[in-house]
C-alpha cells in the first residue's frame, strides 16, 4: 500500500472516533483544552495500536462479525448511559470525562482497526521492498490522522453543545448507539 492509500484508509478508520468525540464534546460540561488532547490522544492511540495488535496476531478471530459485536455493545452500553441519565436527569444529563469513559470510547471505536490490521497481513504490507509502508509507518499515519480529525471533531462538538445545551446528551446517547448498531448492520 502506498502513502496515499494509508492516508485514505486513516481517514475511514477515524470517522467513528471523529462522530464519538463530537458527540463526547457536545455533551462534556465545561470542556477544557486538556480534555480535547485526551480524547485526540486516546483515539489516536488505540487506532494506531490496533492495526499493529491484528498485523502481528495474524488471527481471524478478531475480525467479521465478533469484532462488531463487541464495538457495538461498548458503544451502546455508553449511548445507554447518556440516555438514562438524560432522561431520568434532564437537568444533570451533561457528562463529565472521565478515563473510563474515554478507554471505552477508544477501544470500541478502534476495534474494526484490529480488523484491518489482520487484512494488512494478508495483502502484504510491506512485502514490497521500496514500494510500500510498513505496518509501524502505516500504525503512525492512521494514528495522526484519527488525532487530527478527533481535535477538529471535538471542537465542532463543542460548538453545537453550546446551542443544543439541554438536548446533548439525548442525541449523544442516540447517536452512540446508532453508531454501535451500524457497525452489526
Amino acid at each position: 500500500m502506498q502513502l496515499g492509500e494509508i492516508i485514505l484508509l486513516g481517514v475511514a478508520l477515524s470517522m467513528d472516533a471523529f462522530a464519538v468525540s463530537a458527540v463526547s464534546a457536545m455533551t462534556i460540561k465545561n470542556i477544557q483544552p486538556r480534555d480535547m488532547l485526551l480524547l485526540a490522544a486516546a483515539f489516536g492511540l488505540f487506532q494506531g495500536l490496533m492495526p499493529l495488535i491484528g498485523y502481528f496476531a495474524g488471527t481471524i478471530f478478531w475480525s467479521g462479525h465478533l469484532a462488531n459485536l463487541l464495538a457495538c455493545a461498548l458503544l451502546c452500553l455508553v449511548g445507554s448511559k447518556m440516555l438514562t441519565d438524560s432522561l431520568l436527569h434532564p437537568t444533570e444529563a451533561i457528562i463529565c470525562l472521565t478515563p473510563r469513559l474515554v478507554l471505552l470510547q477508544a477501544i470500541a471505536t478502534s476495534i474494526d482497526a484490529l480488523a484491518v490490521g489482520v487484512s494488512l497481513t494478508a495483502a502484504g504490507l510491506g512485502q514490497t521492498p521500496g514500494t510500500a509502508l510498513n505496518i509501524w509507518q502505516a500504525a503512525a499515519i492512521i494514528a495522526a490522522c484519527t488525532f487530527s480529525l478527533c481535535l477538529l471533531a471535538v471542537q465542532l462538538g463543542r460548538f453545537c453543545g453550546r446551542r443544543l445545551a439541554d438536548k446533548a446528551g439525548l442525541a449523544g446517547g442516540l447517536i452512540l448507539i446508532g453508531i454501535g448498531l451500524k457497525m452489526l448492520a
